[in-house]
């Protein structure tokens, strides 16, 4: 199964296993250990790198806080099954604290040839670094690199000061593209 297979079974409501992404993760990423942190759980680099992959999977993709939670297949299952449980932490942190809650030590995945997705997992990898590449990408395309640095500049001391504040920057920042385009 390739990725663009894997995606569109996930996005088409498909029944999905934790084994077959796994699987999926070491045909086509170079993978190395990394700790982590989920919410209030810390997870070192000899611990749940199953979850590790997938998240990291899951940021490369964009894909929404439900997707990942379907990525984990009968894991998620099983937390839904019984929750008032305590087994599977890192499944019960994202659902608690998404996409917010996670920050890696040190890259993870890597795409291990000709890759075609703009965004890798990398060092200290959150919801907030994804975007900020990701507005940093389609402004390099755009060439306007002196608004570019402005708008970054804004767009980190917003997300640092007010969190909620991102959205909004969002939205400016969008509408600024399209008024350039």
């Amino acid at each position: 199964m390739t990725q663009e297979e894997y995606l569109e079974a996930l996005r088409s409501g498909a029944k999905m296993n934790f084994n077959d992404l796994i699987k999926l993760i070491n045909e086509n990423y170079n993978y190395t250990p990394a700790s982590f942190i989920n919410g209030d759980l810390q997870n070192t680099a000899t611990e749940n790198q199953g979850s590790a992959k997938l998240f990291c999977f899951g940021v490369i993709h964009q894909l929404t806080k439900l997707e990942v939670l379907h990525c984990f297949g009968e894991h998620y299952q099983g937390v839904l099954n019984d929750p008032e449980g305590d087994s599977h932490q890192n499944i019960r942190n994202f659902i608690i604290y998404g996409w917010e809650g996670l920050k890696f030590d040190s890259p993870v995945l890597v795409e291990t040839s000709n890759p075609k997705y703009p965004l890798q997992a990398d060092s200290k990898q959150n919801f907030g670094t994804t975007l900020i590449r990701s507005i940093n990408q389609l402004y390099d395309f755009m060439g306007y690199y002196v608004k570019k640095n402005f708008i970054i500049r804004d767009l980190c001391i917003n997300m640092n000061t007010h969190q909620n504040t991102i959205f909004h920057q969002l939205d400016k920042f969008i509408n600024t593209a399209i008024a350039l385009l």
